[in-house]
């Protein structure tokens, strides 16, 4: 994995963390996360587009109103220590994976939206192709992570019933 990669995926790990840091706590915490999407940012507005702002700068966002990635596509959550941090590692479904291998390689420098319950909370830029069926996420407060993995866990464990 390259630092660009890396750098990535602790965006990513910075943006759930902001959105869920209030959320982290009692067991009934774990039923706030809803949603988690992964939309393509579009230059310009359209009819499939819906503006966003983020609640970090107020910044105004063209976002694909079909996400590329779901909470669906993502098929496992695990924590685990990388060093002195916590990161979360996630899968993706084979089709999640492709879909996103596809999207970041022919949309270098271009920006993804990161959507937790209907809230644009990052728009990292795509510094590199993500390949593979996961990646980590981190570093995360353990908590957070922990939440997260739960809520892919069991919702994948609702599925196989």
């Amino acid at each position: 994995m390259s630092w660009k990669s890396i750098l990535f995926y602790c965006l990513i790990g910075s943006m759930l963390l902001g959105a869920l840091g209030l959320n982290v706590g009692s067991a009934s915490d774990q039923t706030s996360l809803r949603s988690i999407e992964v939309s393509q940012i579009r230059e310009q507005a359209s009819k499939s587009t819906l503006d966003m702002t983020t609640k970090a700068d107020g910044t105004v966002f063209h976002v694909e109103k079909e996400p590329l990635l779901t909470l669906s596509d993502f098929t496992r959550g695990e924590v685990s220590p990388s060093g002195t941090a916590t990161v979360l590692n996630v899968d993706l479904t084979k089709s999640g994976a492709k879909r996103l291998e596809t999207f970041t390689s022919l949309n270098l420098g271009k920006k993804l939206a990161f959507i937790v319950n209907g809230q644009l909370v990052n728009a990292p830029i795509i510094r590199d192709t993500i390949k593979g069926k996961g990646f980590n996420i981190g570093p995360m407060d353990k908590k957070v992570a922990q939440q997260l993995a739960d809520i892919i866990n069991s919702k994948n464990a609702d599925l196989k019933k």
